[in-house]
């Protein structure tokens, strides 16, 4: 991706107050979550209308004015803040760089010195520079925010001095213009515009209005795909982007025979699957919004794109395969505001927290589970609400995850944890040393009310062929069994007799070079069984060594490894479909 935002902050403006509330870092994905009325749709109404009128404001150092009944009532002076965030690894600052380094490594030194100064690196990949625009007038580097964050003591007035003089070519001046001059340098690498649209939360497939005019919100979709389907010489290119939403449809329909349809008089679109033709809107409004997002975010190429409230109307499975298509099909930048919890797993999404207090906006960057339970508590989320994922698969504990996602993935690299499985741990206490009536074994059973498409990993511990699994195995296989899912009981003694004994042995050796290995004589040597040179046991690093096993290709031929394998990728597609 190119020409995208990176972070960005902004005050002022409708229900953000005086204080500066930061959007970044920002990822391809971009989650906006909180309550009705937190402020969630004004940072997406600030990004459309307001976002590249600051970049020119910024550039040309013009003023910047909002309109009047976008200002924030509650405002102590009527200055406007802005923050950008620099991306260090941009051709700008790599050209600043090198343009440096001609005239010595010191001044190279220096300038790497200010782009890892902690104060404006705010913890994150980017650098912060803070704009003032006082009174609504003209933009400015904010010097109180210099003087707040004491960059001027990261040098020598020396230092400032002479970086300023080699990198900007200027002469005189002191502090109070050296260091401005510099940030504002700096922030060249993000000061540009970029190609950015709403889609707004009121979505409907229509033809364009009476004047020929077409919108974000479906308003002339049809003609739009009608050109992408039949595309002139020039646009070939196009036939494929309606390939692509052709493709979307078939995954969120579960049917390889669903394809659309522009019909010549361009009244309606049209669905076609298992022989049959149908308008689009018979397959309910949550296809019919799916597909109206999935085509604007196609057709639409290396774009900022904001939308508002896409689960309206739509199933959360459906949530989670629109924000897995935009991820990994489409090129553009999203910032999406949403009430949704349930995809607040989307991988490598940047989440951010709105809350309104105080009469204010207030915005907090997610990045840990704790800040996801608190957005569900402040949503109204009960912990039964969001456990309904498509198919959970039980295991021991997280060296048995690590093998599982690795084996998987090998016979199906479309299949992600978190989006069409979960996996869970049981602990192995539960099944080795309880009775099979125990009150634990009861409610761990139960779990099935939950969720019916439960499948489980357990080690049979078997020392030899001739031992059989205790009561409490059986007794969860044969529950498990009865479908839908299934208990899968090692052939070993446990998951790690899976692993080529020699790679098995090679991994121990990286984690623990000083211990002496077992003989694994079969499937049922206990193979992490290590000791010391003073016969003293080890105990052994499972999840490092699994991760340094998963180093290598996937080997599915030992024991029963392929066709339990197979079935379980077979029962998460199914509990998926």
């Amino acid at each position: 991706m190119s020409q995208l935002i990176d972070g960005f902050g902004f005050s002022s403006y409708r229900s953000f107050g005086d204080d500066t509330q930061i959007i970044g870092p920002c990822s391809k994905i971009n989650l906006l979550i909180g309550q009705n009325n937190s402020g969630k749709s004004n940072i997406l109404l600030f990004i459309n209308k307001y976002f590249n009128r600051v970049m020119e404001c910024l550039i040309n150092k013009d003023r910047i004015t909002f309109e009047e009944i976008e200002k924030h009532k509650g405002l102590i002076n009527n200055n406007i803040y802005f923050q950008i965030g620099v991306d260090p690894n941009s051709e700008h600052i790599k050209k600043i760089s090198d343009n440096l380094e001609i005239h010595g490594l010191k001044y190279k030194g220096l300038f790497h010195k200010l782009l890892e100064f902690d104060k404006i690196r705010k913890n994150s990949n980017l650098i912060w520079i803070q704009y003032i625009a006082i009174g609504g007038n003209k933009f400015e580097i904010d010097k109180k925010w210099i003087e707040e964050i004491e960059i001027d003591l990261l040098f020598s007035p020396t230092e400032w001095q002479q970086l300023w003089v080699v990198w900007l070519q200027r002469g005189g001046g002191n502090l109070s213009n050296w260091i401005p001059e510099i940030l504002e340098n700096l922030a060249l690498a993000a000061l540009y515009n970029r190609d950015i649209s709403l889609i707004p939360a009121f979505r409907n497939v229509k033809h364009k209005d009476e004047n020929g005019n077409s919108d974000n919100s479906g308003a002339g979709i049809i003609e739009r795909l009608a050109q992408y389907q039949h595309p002139d010489l020039r646009h070939l290119a196009q036939k494929e982007d309606f390939e692509t939403i052709n493709k979307f449809l078939q995954e969120v329909t579960s049917n390889d025979t669903a394809r659309l349809e522009i019909p010549h008089n361009q009244e309606n679109i049209l669905v076609h699957m298992d022989g049959k033709t149908l308008p689009l809107s018979y397959l309910g409004t949550g296809i019919h919004e799916l597909i109206i997002l999935a085509a604007e975010a196609t057709l639409r190429k290396n774009c900022v794109i904001c939308i508002e409230e896409p689960e309206l109307h739509m199933h959360p499975l459906l949530q989670k395969r629109l924000l897995r298509y935009l991820q990994t099909k489409t090129d553009n930048q999203y910032f999406i505001s949403t009430h949704s919890a349930h995809i607040l797993d989307t991988p490598l999404a940047s989440i951010f927290h709105v809350t309104l207090e105080d009469g204010s906006s207030q915005v907090n960057f997610v990045n840990n589970h704790i800040g996801k339970f608190s957005i569900c508590n402040d949503l109204g989320y009960k912990a039964s609400d969001l456990l309904q994922t498509n198919c959970i698969i039980w295991v021991e504990g997280p060296s048995d995850r690590i093998y599982l996602n690795h084996w998987i993935k090998s016979i199906d690299s479309e299949l992600v944890e978190g989006f069409h499985y979960s996996i869970m741990f049981y602990g192995g206490r539960l099944l080795s040393h309880l009775s099979a009536h125990d009150s634990e074994v009861e409610e761990f059973i139960a779990l099935r009310k939950i969720n019916m498409n439960l499948s489980i990993v357990i080690d049979s511990d078997k020392s030899d062929k001739s031992k059989s699994i205790n009561e409490t195995k059986k007794r969860i296989r044969s529950e498990f069994d009865f479908g839908p899912g299934f208990a899968w009981i090692t052939s070993g003694r446990e998951i790690e007799n899976y692993i080529n004994p020699e790679l098995l042995k090679s991994s121990i050796r990286r984690v623990h070079p000083s211990a002496i290995l077992p003989t694994i004589e079969n499937q049922y040597t206990d193979s992490l069984y290590l000791n010391n040179k003073k016969g003293d046991v080890v105990q052994p690093d499972k999840i490092k060594i699994a991760h340094y096993v998963v180093e290598n290709p996937a080997n599915l031929e030992i024991l029963d490894l392929q066709k339990q394998i197979n079935k379980l990728v077979e029962f998460i597609i199914k509990s998926n479909s």
